[in-house]
């Protein structure tokens, strides 16, 4: 037997893998695509949650910039204590960070300044904007 003959025993087995080599091609070809549309999707997801907290975050530096001449000290000190947070916010991706635990803090900080200041405040993200 030559090197180009295939014994019968390797042509019944090729028949009967051909389901499998198949089913293992079409499963790698879907992760793959998978994969790439998954990433893509993570990518504007999160991109578009940033820039809701980003405006959520820029909108509280600028009430604590526009009340940083409060001369109540209860309020100051708030004040103070929410512009220290702002700061010590994480501007990078960090797993070691609950980005969502200290926005809830830094949130739960303005709302207290707003009541120590008896000042009707929110936040309008442009999702609770109707025209």
């Amino acid at each position: 037997m030559t090197a180009d003959e295939k014994d019968i025993n390797d042509i019944f087995d090729d028949i009967a893998c051909t389901e499998d080599k198949i089913s293992q091609e079409g499963y790698e070809e879907g992760f793959a695509k998978g994969i790439a549309a998954g990433n893509t999707e993570a990518y504007h997801l999160g991109y578009h949650r940033g820039a809701e907290f980003g405006g959520e975050l820029g909108y509280y530096a600028g009430f604590v910039e526009a009340f940083k001449d409060c001369r109540d000290d209860k309020s100051a000190a708030s004040l103070v204590t929410l512009k220290e947070s702002l700061e010590k916010f994480p501007k990078f991706n960090d797993t070691n960070v609950d980005f969502v635990g200290e926005f809830q803090k830094i949130r739960a900080q303005f709302r207290k300044v707003c009541a120590l200041l008896k000042v009707k405040s929110t936040f309008q993200s442009s999702t609770d904007l109707s025209f």
